[in-house]
């Protein structure tokens, strides 16, 4: 049970820490439009290929400009809050549970 435990207290703490990660993207490439029209750079098309293709989808099903400004960023960002939330956290916590079930012997 201490290695299920862990295992999903490690699984907790990685996904958090990518969806930490690509919230942090998705602020630096909202941010990177305002300034750049066409990206040339190849590490800002590489950071638009990693955050454009759900924001694309989002733009797709919501009407989220508007007055000329994209919320997208922010609902994409509330997406990954709620599954940070109520996956990675839940399986963290749950094996921490089971890491103190085992060791109290319950």
């Amino acid at each position: 049970m201490i290695f299920l435990g862990n295992l999903l207290k490690a699984i907790g703490a990685v996904g958090d820490l990518i969806a930490n990660l690509y919230i942090f993207l998705i602020v630096i490439a909202a941010f990177i439009t305002w300034f750049v029209r066409f990206p040339v750079h190849p590490m800002i098309r590489i950071l638009f290929e990693i955050t454009d293709p759900p924001l694309r989808w989002i733009r797709r099903r919501l009407p989220v400009v508007i007055g000329g400004i994209d919320f997208s960023p922010i609902l994409l960002i509330i997406v990954i809050y709620f599954i940070r939330y109520t996956i990675f956290d839940t399986l963290y916590m749950y094996g921490e549970v089971l890491i103190r079930k085992s060791l109290i012997g319950g």
